[in-house]
């Protein structure tokens, strides 16, 4: 089954961005694509996320808990994953957690932080079939 998540014969920046999947957020490329499809291809904000090889601002970023792994490392235990995010969702939730005193989550981002969708879809995975 890994075999065919298999870097070889892939375009190099391609193969790149997966390797730092796994390297950075410990998450699999067959991972990230059922994230993907578990937020029905959109960001919690509610807009879509545009080609993967598209603009910048509309591909999918990983979101992570940076009070997860501290010490300046850009590689985290996978545990921290909450979701994707548009880079510039990506960024509101970063400073709304960094400045607690001056902005408070309101809407989405209270609800994504919440219940980020990357815990919601390992909760689901692991429960018993019925």
């Amino acid at each position: 089954m890994i075999a065919q998540f298999s870097l070889k014969g892939r375009h190099p920046l391609e193969a790149s961005k997966i390797r730092v999947l796994w390297t950075r957020y410990r998450l699999r490329e067959p991972d990230f694509y059922r994230l993907l499809a578990w937020q029905n291809d959109q960001c919690p904000c509610g807009e879509p996320f545009g080609p993967l090889h598209g603009a910048r601002a509309l591909v999918p970023h990983v979101d992570h808990d940076h009070r997860c792994c501290p010490g300046g490392s850009s590689k985290t235990c996978g545990r921290c994953v909450r979701g994707l995010l548009h880079s510039s969702c990506n960024v509101l939730v970063a400073m709304i957690e960094s400045h607690p005193d001056v902005c408070e989550p309101r809407g989405w981002v209270e609800k994504y932080l919440a219940d980020p969708p990357y815990r919601q879809m390992l909760r689901v995975a692991a429960r018993p079939p019925a």
